[in-house]
């Protein structure tokens, strides 16, 4: 997984996803904003996100409740297939399953760890864009230097 803020590559531990106020950034007030990539291989992406996918598979087969959002209209309108499936056949629904659950996919992509010496993070308050590239998916937003 390569991540970079403002196109600097950075370890990737700097990046977090606050456990509260995420997609906020009004809180911020006038701060800076940074952009974050994160670039990870479809085959690590599937290691770390698939049994979230999976649960949440089995719940929305039987919740069968798409509550009118589009995500999840598009998705009950394929039968609801497995990540594996939605990765080789289904990129557009993916990717908007993955801004559906953006919050939770952050979590599992980021170590929540901090290096030992840290002295500042970045905290990640967006997912604005996902695209697929070959093997990998590329994963962009907004975050915010914090002083630790």
């Amino acid at each position: 997984m390569n991540t970079t803020v403002n196109n600097i590559t950075i370890n990737s531990e700097l990046l977090q996803v606050p456990d509260l106020n995420f997609n906020q950034p009004q809180r911020w007030g006038n701060k800076k904003q940074y952009r974050y990539q994160i670039i990870i291989e479809k085959d690590v992406f599937l290691e770390k996100t698939n049994n979230f996918f999976s649960e949440f598979r089995e719940a929305e087969i039987e919740e069968d409740d798409v509550m009118e959002h589009k995500e999840l209209i598009a998705y009950k309108n394929i039968n609801r297939p497995d990540l594996t499936t939605l990765l080789n056949k289904h990129l557009e629904i993916l990717r908007m399953l993955i801004h559906y659950n953006d919050h939770e996919i952050l979590e599992l992509l980021l170590d929540k760890k901090l290096p030992i010496d840290c002295k500042m993070l970045y905290s990640v308050q967006s997912m604005n864009k996902v695209s697929f590239e070959e093997n990998r998916i590329c994963i962009e937003g907004v975050c915010f230097q914090v002083n630790v």
